[in-house]
């Protein structure tokens, strides 16, 4: 092998590389902050309890009571103000509560093969019921973590890693899976973000890559030789 074909074959190494570490463009969450989509009044039941407001949460898919919170809300204890923490400054005007056992929120996101890191922060209801409330964070049904936050619990931030292994759609859901369900035991969430942070080679660029570096340690050996 020539020392042109040796410079070809280790630029096509360098481009396959690039191509595998390639990450995905634009947000890979809609509505994070849910701050978008019809809020009536200062709360109101995106579904089940009464379901009044069912086009407040845009990009999000809910089942049972999930509600859509203005941040200042009096009747929700006021998240922003009255729960404090380091989080309150990134509040935006609304969060989300999971009320009772079952509340789900969720997203179907398509995602190519990566590494991928979930972000979101968490607050428990103030001056109503002193139990712990657990919540899931699941990926495609599947159980990525368990939380929990206490009664009048301040805003902290959670992160979860997943890794994919094939380009897919899946189905991103927080569930509240509170034993008791009295109907005021809320999870409060807000800031749910989601970032690619790292990558898995599709097989035909892991094969190129090996085919690359067999290449390169076979000029190698005849330079040698």
């Amino acid at each position: 092998m020539t020392r042109t074909s040796l410079s070809i074959a280790r630029l096509t190494l360098m481009s396959a590389l690039l191509l595998s570490a390639t990450a995905q463009a634009g947000a890979l969450l809609s509505n994070g902050g849910f701050e978008t989509g019809a809020l009536s009044g200062e709360y109101c039941y995106v579904s089940g309890y009464v379901n009044t407001c069912p086009n407040a949460l845009n990009g999000w898919n809910t089942q049972n009571n999930v509600i859509s919170i203005s941040a200042n809300s009096n009747a929700w204890g006021n998240p922003s103000t009255a729960l404090g923490g380091a989080a309150q400054a990134q509040l935006g005007t609304r969060i989300v509560g999971l009320q009772m056992n079952s509340a789900q929120l969720s997203q179907t996101l398509t995602l190519n093969a990566g590494i991928y890191a979930l972000s979101w922060f968490d607050a428990g209801r103030n001056a109503f019921f002193g139990e712990t409330l657990n919540y899931e964070v699941l990926l495609s049904g599947a159980v990525l973590n368990r939380y929990a936050v206490n009664l009048g619990q301040a805003w902290s931030q959670h992160q979860q890693t997943f890794t994919l292994s094939t380009n897919q759609t899946v189905d991103l859901s927080f569930l509240n899976s509170a034993t008791a369900n009295n109907l005021d035991r809320t999870v409060f969430l807000d800031n749910v973000s989601l970032e690619k942070i790292g990558n898995v080679p599709e097989p035909a660029s892991a094969w190129l890559v090996l085919a690359c570096l067999g290449s390169v340690g076979w000029a190698a050996r005849r330079r040698h030789g």
